[in-house]
């Protein structure tokens, strides 16, 4: 396997990036998936905590790991960064060339635990056309929840002032680019079909609630999806074991066909 160390200008970003490049040991993947770091992690950590080489090899899967600090994977314009542009276009187009990568869609796969479960599920579905699936770990889908829950501090670190330095006013549920329920509904409104969500959450953890409340909130939707509830808290442990789970029933990796492409 390889591990590449990636610096470029990135137009989104308006600054120079460095992104981590995880190639199966033959350097023919047969599938390429973006994988986004959570709050207070970066690409560095993600590679010496999870086993990236390993199911490069036993899933022949080419891990993009970007550093994006505490953005949320949204768009705050062009002084601060637009971020979901970065990871939904730029990222994969700039990788693209400079790699032998997989084009089509239903070899594309966009991940990430925490805050970069929501920046997946986000950006998934608002660049569906790119993406074929979605991979959501412990995904901070706190959009449902009220003011004062995040002001007690029941989800841990995300506190209020953090949505507010984040998403400013749009920290209230409401129909903006930001809101990842929005985004899914403006694009079944346009005949669009989703990517295939796989949501994963650990029984012991305090976003268990919401990640279950959101794959209801597919279902009703119609939207394919898979729920994996396993025993776990909100840490690497259950990262590292959960992202093998989904990469292997996403590629079929021991199963009969591969689930990538067949959403909405």
């Amino acid at each position: 396997m390889a591990i590449i160390d990636y610096n470029f200008m990135s137009q989104s970003l308006m600054h120079p990036t460095t992104v981590k490049l995880v190639m199966p040991c033959n350097n023919k993947p047969e599938y390429v998936m973006i994988f986004l770091h959570g709050v207070l992690s970066d690409a560095n950590n993600c590679v010496s905590n999870m086993d990236v080489q390993g199911m490069a090899d036993r899933y022949k899967v080419a891990f993009i790991i970007p550093s994006c600090g505490n953005s949320f994977y949204i768009d705050h314009g062009v002084a601060f960064g637009n971020y979901g542009k970065f990871v939904g276009t730029e990222l994969l187009e700039r990788m693209r060339k400079q790699f032998s990568l997989p084009m089509d869609r239903e070899h594309t796969i966009i991940a990430g635990f925490s805050m970069g479960g929501y920046g997946a599920i986000r950006n998934g579905a608002k660049y569906c056309d790119t993406f074929g699936a979605v991979i959501g770990l412990s995904s901070a889908c706190l959009y449902e929840k009220s003011v004062n829950e995040l002001n007690k501090g029941k989800f841990g670190y995300y506190k209020l002032q953090m949505f507010d330095k984040v998403f400013k006013e749009k920290s209230v549920p409401g129909n903006f680019s930001e809101n990842y329920k929005y985004v899914i509904e403006e694009k079944l409104k346009k005949g669009k079909k989703l990517p295939f969500f796989y949501i994963s959450c650990g029984r012991e953890e305090e976003l268990r609630q919401i990640n279950t409340e959101f794959v209801n909130y597919l279902k009703e939707l119609h939207v394919k999806c898979y729920y994996n509830l396993s025993h776990g808290e909100h840490n690497w442990q259950l990262w590292s074991r959960e992202i093998d789970k989904a990469l292997m029933y996403i590629t079929g990796g021991e199963g009969e066909n591969s689930f990538v492409g067949k959403g909405v």
